[in-house]
């Protein structure tokens, strides 16, 4: 009904259009005069004029101007919110709405299309919402909605919703680990979304295991308290949901790996002196991997002693201030793999007995020989396994046995008199090190001095005639040994006292012999000197008469009268019976029979040539008469004539028949030589 027109005077019973006409999609009731809208799409706002003329039951007719005014209408507007992650939508999420400026939306409606699953569309006020936020699928939906406002006014639109599609979160699961190698805040597992940062997370289902937390707005799973983990494997779902809305939900694996305990091994105890600086004292090995950190968790390291902090090793750092004892602590060592273990740690370090070096009395310097022990060394704690001199030096000649400590003698010629003091460190069996001062003290000699007799002539020495004595001032002689050279023939040493005396006067030898004695003291002292004796020959004759002193002054009176005791005219050195009494001589004295008579005569045979005749006459007890014995020799050393006679008991003759050894002195050169006779007794 646009317009109605009423009359005092009755019903309208007609009604006519006057002048002009009606708008479009109008249209005048004939009889009530009405104006109402016949077809409202040909409606079009303006403003329209006309006239119509009505006539009432009396008759009466009326004729007025009608004016209708169509407004313009204002479009209902819809306004779609921004497309999201299908899955950031909830149940009641508000998709699209819609606004008319001529009034509030009475009425909306599906003109086209169909909405999308889990979509519904208000039929009063036009708001498209979520209804089942499950149902959605991501994807873009077209349809029309046909809206009027309370002005009538009605709008028909296209709506587009968008759901995007979800890009699923993804959780990152640390490997496991040693349950020992967690710390508190140690990251689990994290999770990460392309869609955007994870802005909310939940346990979906499951638990989280002791000692872990889930972070509500990043996802991050972490340690919060690592004392309370279990080894184990734990399994849970967490939703996440990211900045576009987009959830994911995922099954979450934890594994804690239980830890295989370290274990240390520690070196034997040894003594205290022992160790060297760096030297290891336990070591530490775990099955789950490399130590790769250790430090000591209760107690102390002991003085001297070290722990390596990467490898949990402990080694000796300095030596020389360990102390005996037995010393406990606690080390905490953690593997590769992050597990955790605390040993406990016992160090033991023996005391050291210290070695005691024991030196030989001092003696004279002469006294030592090559190998000489000077000094050993013993030690309770073991047999000494090394030596080194650790302060001064050996004296000259001595040496250190490297093994055994002892002191010995290398070169006896090159020790020195004096006192020398050194320092030696030895090591006993047990590693037990001692350091002590050896004072070795070697005393002077006093050189022993021989004294040699005036020499004298051959025959006049004796059995024991002492020819050289010898005197040392550091005491008497002990021992005398010739060390060079030789003794004369008929020469002896006594090897205790040193005396050298005649020892077979019928072997001396006329001449000069030079030769070594090395003398030892009571005092072990040594001296060797060269000791020269000379032994005379006497070949004089004083009174010139051709026959030697020796010969004319048998009875050693000092007279030269070729004695004649029995007044015979025969010298007594010529003589078988020098008393006149009938007797031979040799038979008044058988037990010293003797030669009377030797001589030796040298000729020449040719200029180069000379022969030596020896004559010696003695007499047998058993015969009564002399045997003459002659022996002859070629020689071409002889150069001019020398004769020689007996002396007394020079020889002594075996009273029986047969051949017989006698030794003779002879003339060769002008010295007396050994000639061996055999005469043949008859």
């Amino acid at each position: 009904m646009l317009a109605s027109v009423t009359d005092a005077d009755g019903n309208i019973v007609s009604a006519v259009i006057a002048s002009g006409s009606l708008p479009a999609g109008v249209a005048l009731n004939a009889t009530t005069g009405a104006i109402t809208v016949s077809n409202a799409t040909l409606i079009v706002a303006g403003s329209t004029t006309f006239s119509i003329t009505t006539t009432d039951e009396d008759g009466g007719k009326t004729t007025q101007s009608v004016t209708i005014v169509f407004t313009a209408d204002n479009e209902a507007v819809y306004t779609v919110n921004a497309a999201r992650n299908v899955d950031s939508h909830a149940n009641s999420d508000v998709l699209a709405s819609v606004t008319d400026a001529d009034g509030n939306i009475v009425s909306a409606v599906i003109a086209s299309g169909s909405l999308p699953a889990g979509v519904s569309l208000n039929p009063a006020t036009g708001a498209i919402t979520v209804t089942d936020a499950d149902a959605l699928v991501a994807g873009t939906y077209t349809f029309t909605v046909t809206t009027t406002d309370e002005d009538g006014g009605q709008s028909t639109h296209t709506v587009i919703l968008v759901f995007d599609t979800d890009n699923e979160a993804i959780y990152t699961v640390n490997a496991p680990q040693n349950v020992d190698g967690y710390n508190n805040n140690d990251l689990l597992a994290s999770v990460i979304d392309t869609d955007g940062n994870v802005a909310n997370a939940v346990i979906a289902s499951g638990s989280l295991p002791a000692g872990v937390a889930l972070n509500p707005v990043t996802g991050a799973i972490t340690v919060t308290d690592a004392n309370a983990l279990v080894a184990g494997t734990y399994t849970f779902t967490v939703t996440t949901t990211d900045e576009d809305g987009g959830q994911s939900t995922h099954t979450v694996t934890l594994v804690f790996d239980t830890d295989n305990e370290a274990a240390y091994v520690v070196n034997a105890p040894q003594n205290v002196d022992s160790y060297a600086d760096s030297e290891v004292l336990a070591t530490v090995t775990d099955a789950d991997g490399n130590i790769v950190s250790a430090v000591i968790a209760s107690g102390s390291l002991p003085t001297g002693v070290t722990l390596n902090a990467v490898t949990g090793a402990i080694t000796v750092a300095d030596a020389g201030v360990l102390a005996a004892g037995t010393y406990t602590f606690g080390v905490t060592t953690i593997d590769a793999d992050g597990g955790e273990s605390t040993s406990t740690v016992t160090l033991v370090f023996t005391g050291d007995s210290e070695a005691v070096y024991t030196i030989a009395p001092a003696k004279n310097i002469d006294n030592y020989a090559d190998n000489d022990v000077i000094a050993t060394v013993l030690d309770s704690d073991g047999g000494i396994v090394s030596a080194t001199l650790s302060s001064g030096s050996l004296p000259p000649g001595l040496t250190l046995n490297s093994t055994t400590g002892a002191i010995t003698v290398s070169d006896a010629d090159a020790i020195q008199p004096g006192t020398y003091s050194f320092m030696i460190t030895t090591t006993d069996g047990n590693g037990g090190t001692t350091t002590q001062t050896i004072t070795l003290t070697f005393g002077g000699d006093a050189e022993a001095v021989y004294t040699v007799a005036p020499a004298l002539n051959v025959n006049e020495y004796e059995t024991n005639d002492v020819l050289a004595s010898v005197a040392d001032g550091d005491g008497p002689i002990t021992s005398a040994v010739v060390t060079s050279g030789v003794l004369p023939a008929g020469v002896t040493i006594d090897p205790a006292s040193g005396t050298i005396s005649v020892g077979d006067p019928e072997a001396l030898q006329d001449g000069t012999y030079t030769f070594e004695v090395t003398t030892t003291d009571n005092m072990g002292g040594v001296t060797a000197q060269t000791v020269t004796l000379t032994f005379l020959f006497n070949n004089n004759d004083s009174d010139g008469d051709g026959v030697l002193d020796i010969d004319e002054d048998i009875n050693q009176d000092g007279i030269f009268d070729n004695d004649d005791t029995d007044g015979d005219g025969t010298p007594n050195y010529l003589d078988t019976d020098d008393d006149g009494d009938g007797i031979s001589t040799i038979d008044e004295d058988p037990d010293n029979a003797r030669i009377l008579k030797m001589m030796t005569r040298i000729t020449t045979a040719r200029p180069t040539t000379w022969i030596t005749t020896t004559m010696a006459t003695a007499y047998s007890p058993k015969m009564r008469t002399a045997t003459k014995m002659v022996t002859q020799q070629t020689t071409t050393a002889m150069r001019t004539e020398h004769r020689t006679t007996s002396t007394r008991n020079l020889v002594t003759l075996c009273p029986t028949k047969g051949s017989h050894r006698m030794v003779m002195p002879t003339t060769t050169s002008g010295r007396f030589k050994e000639s061996i006779i055999t005469p043949t007794m008859k």
